[in-house]
């Protein structure tokens, strides 16, 4: 039985390249990346080697409430035409990791990672950040109101 080793995963959306860097060393030490959550890591151990990982964003996609979306499973199949073996399916944020030497990379060009990040920020982040500063306002409001009508 393979031992398995699960550790919190700190690394945020835009620390990306930072935890690829991580995954990379990991399997130096003989850690593969098993799976992948926002919350925890989950590694099965192997026998150290070098390997390539790559992170690709999906931002309309969350495997707790939607099927698969065919446009993300013909990428899958894409990045296995390349050697890109697909890690998890979990969330937006799509993990991969290739054998070869030299692995072609999973983006086509900066462009396209930039898209994919930049639809997942927006996705993520500024919806709650909007709804915040509507609760601000309010609050503000309610505050103003509050002390005009106690002067």
């Amino acid at each position: 039985m393979k031992q398995k080793k699960t550790m919190p995963n700190k690394w945020g959306i835009w620390d990306w390249p930072l935890l690829i860097e991580h995954l990379e060393d990991m399997v130096l030490q003989g850690w593969l990346l098993e799976n992948y959550h926002e919350k925890t890591l989950e590694f099965v151990q192997i026998e150290p080697r070098q390997i390539h990982y790559d992170i690709m964003f999906f931002p309309d996609y969350n495997y707790d409430f939607n099927d698969i979306p065919p446009k993300l499973e013909q990428m899958w199949e894409f990045a296995e035409l390349d050697g890109w073996k697909h890690i998890t399916k979990n969330y937006d944020v799509q993990v991969f990791y290739n054998e070869q030497t030299n692995p072609a990379s999973l983006h086509s060009d900066a462009v396209a990672a930039l898209n994919g990040f930049d639809g997942l920020v927006k996705k993520k982040f500024l919806a709650r950040w909007h709804r915040g500063a509507i609760a601000a306002a309010v609050v503000l409001v309610a505050c103003g109101v509050l002390i005009f009508m106690l002067a």
